[in-house]
């Protein structure tokens, strides 16, 4: 089977930072995707609430969660309200290269949110300046660097620091396989689809589908919907990678082929809701589309 997918273009923020420190460690940052297949939608009562959908990486970064198993990385919470000094950071850098860095975009300077919105967002430091730390942003500037002062980077919520363990738990597909069906059974994840679904169906108009009109680039439901999108992707580049060779290659390639297909009919849904932004009288036809998109990758997903 021949791994097609682009994966650099269906990783979040902070994928592509953790990606560089496997990489500076020596582990595969592809075994970060172990979880990617996720749906998570709580609302306060029996109405639409785009700011209830959630990806699970941005609900809460866990370091007790199953992909650490296999990653063979060790996390260490460092104070981000206290300016390391340089030969502490050097110490730090020595191993894992840059530090991660959790901030809101609003202290972001580099963010389309900055002083915008409060949204987390990840970053890289990887050294010091006069006023605070020099970074960079695998996900926003490529490898350029950015730097943050002081004030900006002691607002940050979380500064952590990885090492390498001596070794990594094996992943297989089979285990991978095992792990998703866990997912689906102890989360709901279908019921919370289907109820996505039919909240969104019963909307009146556009409005409340935009927590931040101002720019539908920051608002939650369409940052989510790619962040949902990007985990069907994220998932067929792992099981095309961990099944190489595996003896049930049509099973597998039928897998990765659905998956692809579920990612494809979301991003389709994202494009639709942001078409509908900009031409809002056009949303009871888009509307019933992206009902029919729903209902089709519940059922393709299932």
């Amino acid at each position: 089977m021949q791994n097609n997918v682009d994966i650099q273009k269906h990783m979040n923020c902070i994928q592509m930072n953790l990606a560089f420190i496997c990489n500076s460690l020596d582990r595969d940052f592809s075994n970060l995707f172990i979880d990617s297949w996720d749906f998570y939608y709580k609302p306060n009562n029996d109405s639409f609430s785009p700011g209830k959908l959630s990806f699970k990486q941005f609900r809460k970064l866990s370091h007790e969660s199953l992909q650490w198993q296999y990653l063979g990385m060790k996390a260490h919470e460092i104070d981000p309200k206290s300016l390391l000094s340089s030969n502490l950071i050097a110490r730090y850098l020595e191993g894992s290269k840059a530090l991660l860095l959790n901030i809101s975009a609003f202290d972001c300077p580099w963010h389309r949110g900055y002083r915008k919105i409060d949204i987390d967002h990840y970053c890289l430091v990887v050294g010091l300046t006069e006023d605070g730390y020099q970074c960079t942003d695998p996900y926003l500037m490529g490898n350029r660097l950015v730097s943050l002062t002081r004030s900006q980077s002691s607002r940050g919520r979380e500064l952590i620091f990885y090492n390498r363990l001596t070794s990594a738990a094996r992943l297989t597909v089979d285990i991978l396989f095992s792990e998703i069906i866990k997912n689906i059974n102890n989360n709901n994840i279908f019921i919370m689809m289907e109820q996505f679904r039919r909240h969104f169906s019963g909307l009146p108009d556009a409005t409340q589908l935009y927590d931040y009109p101002q720019d539908i680039y920051l608002c939650a439901i369409t940052r989510t919907i790619k962040f949902i999108a990007d985990g069907r992707f994220q998932l067929s580049y792992l099981i095309g990678k961990l099944g190489v060779a595996h003896p049930k290659q049509n099973q597998i390639n039928a897998i990765y082929t659905l998956l692809n297909d579920s990612g494809n009919t979301w991003n389709h849904i994202n494009s639709l809701i942001i078409k509908v932004f900009y031409i809002p009288r056009r949303f009871e036809e888009e509307k019933l589309k992206i009902t029919n998109y729903l209902e089709k990758v519940i059922h393709t997903e299932k």
